[in-house]
C-alpha cells in the first residue's frame, strides 16, 4: 500500500532533477558558445589590429623612404652613380674660367646626388636630386652663352656693344642659380642629421661661390667702350 503512494512520489522526483539537467547542460552550452564566439571575436580583431599596424608601418617607410627602402647597399650604389651620369653637363666649355667654374659646379652636383640618396626623408632626396641635375643644366646654358658673347669681334663690340642676347641668358642662369640656393637652404632646415645638414650646407657655399664667379665674367662681358652700345642695349630692354 505504501509503494503505491510512493511510486508516483519517485516519479515527479525523478521528473524534476531531470529537467534541472537538461537546463544544466543548455545553460553551459550557451556559455561556452558565447565564450568560443568571443574569442574569435577577440582573435579577430587582433588579427586585424597586427595587420593593420604593420600596413601603417610599411606605408611610413614607403613614404619615407621611395626609392631605397627596399634597396641593397649594392643597389643604392648603382642608382647613386646613374643620377650622376644621367645630371651631367653635356656642353663642354670653350672658355678657360667656365671651365673651371663647371668642374666645381659638377663635383657640387655629384656630392649633392651621392648625399640625396642617404638621407632618411627621400622627398628631400628627391628634391635635392632635382636640383643638381637642374644646377648642370643651367652651368651649361651661361657656358654656352658666354662662348657665344666671346665669338663677337672686336670691330663688332666696339660699334653696337657686346651680344646682349647672349648676356641676357648669362643673367637668366645666375637668377636660376640664386634660386636653386634658396631652396637648397629651406631643405638643409628641414634635415634632422647634423652630419647631413653641413655637408649640404659645404655643397651651398660651393654654388654660391661659382654664382659670384659667374656674375665676375659677367661684368667683363659687359664692360668697354661702344659708339651704339646704348642703343642695342636700349633695343634688346637689357639692364644692369
Amino acid at each position: 500500500m505504501k509503494e503505491r503512494f510512493l511510486l508516483p512520489f519517485v516519479a515527479v522526483l525523478f521528473l524534476i532533477l531531470g529537467t534541472g539537467l537538461v537546463s544544466a547542460q543548455n545553460t553551459n552550452g550557451q556559455s561556452n558558445g558565447n565564450s568560443a564566439q568571443t574569442s574569435s571575436q577577440v582573435s579577430t580583431n587582433n588579427q586585424g589590429e597586427s595587420t593593420q599596424n604593420t600596413t601603417e608601418t610599411q606605408n611610413r617607410t614607403q613614404t619615407n623612404n621611395p626609392d631605397i627602402g627596399t634597396m641593397t647597399q649594392e643597389e643604392i650604389q648603382l642608382r647613386t652613380q646613374e643620377s650622376i651620369v644621367e645630371s651631367e653637363q653635356t656642353y663642354s666649355a670653350k672658355d678657360s674660367e667656365s671651365q673651371a667654374r663647371s668642374r666645381k659646379v659638377a663635383e657640387a652636383a655629384k656630392n649633392m646626388i651621392t648625399l640625396s640618396y642617404q638621407i632618411e626623408n627621400q622627398s628631400l632626396g628627391s628634391q635635392i636630386r632635382n636640383i643638381a641635375q637642374q644646377t648642370n643644366t643651367y652651368q651649361d646654358q651661361a657656358n654656352q652663352a658666354i662662348d657665344k658673347a666671346d665669338e663677337r669681334s672686336g670691330f663688332a663690340k666696339f660699334f653696337v656693344g657686346p651680344n646682349y642676347n647672349q648676356l641676357t641668358e648669362v643673367k637668366q642662369a645666375m637668377t636660376q642659380n640664386q634660386l636653386m640656393i634658396r631652396q637648397l637652404n629651406q631643405i638643409r632646415a628641414q634635415i634632422t642629421n647634423a652630419g647631413q645638414s653641413t655637408d649640404l650646407e659645404n655643397q651651398i657655399q660651393v654654388l654660391e661661390n661659382e654664382n659670384t664667379a659667374l656674375g665676375n665674367k659677367l661684368d667683363q662681358l659687359e664692360s668697354g667702350f661702344s659708339l651704339f652700345g646704348w642703343l642695342a642695349r636700349w633695343i634688346k630692354g637689357y639692364t644692369n
